[in-house]
């Protein structure tokens, strides 16, 4: 098929339904509506991917189908994806709970300096491993 046949038929639905479309994903999207653009290319790209476009019957139900599909996967890969932590925030966190004892403090910081020191070694592997398991080791381990 044609390229420019494909091209011509994801531009109607675009012209026809994009509007539609992004406020289907928005609507969805509530926390993350900075992903609306990224999802409805993905759905075009999608549709240009299609070996047959004359074989749809409802081209606007075609597109919120996929849609539907993007939308899960995006969800999917978000789930499954830890949350970004800023080490200084840890840092400030965990040190808002050690006693105020200087000699422990500066222990404390010692630790957590080589803590952060071997993880960076790791890369973002050893990070991904503390997010993704809640570990509760005594002081006097590390």
């Amino acid at each position: 098929m044609p390229a420019d046949n494909k091209q011509a038929f994801v531009a109607a639905l675009v012209r026809d339904h994009g509007q539609r479309l992004r406020r289907f994903l928005a609507a969805r999207l509530r926390n993350a509506s900075s992903d609306v653009p990224d999802l409805v290319q993905e759905v075009y790209l999608r549709l240009l991917r299609m070996p047959r476009h004359e074989t749809i019957r409802s081209p606007q139900a075609y597109l919120f189908t996929v849609a539907h599909h993007v939308l899960y996967e995006h969800r999917l890969h978000e789930s499954a994806t830890p949350e970004a932590v800023q080490m200084t925030d840890v840092l400030a966190e965990i040190e808002s709970y050690v006693e105020e004892d200087p000699a422990t403090h500066l222990e404390t910081r010692q630790r957590l300096e080589r803590a952060d020191g071997t993880l960076r070694l790791r890369g973002s592997g050893g990070w991904k491993f503390v997010q993704s398991h809640v570990i509760f080791v005594p002081w006097t381990e590390w």
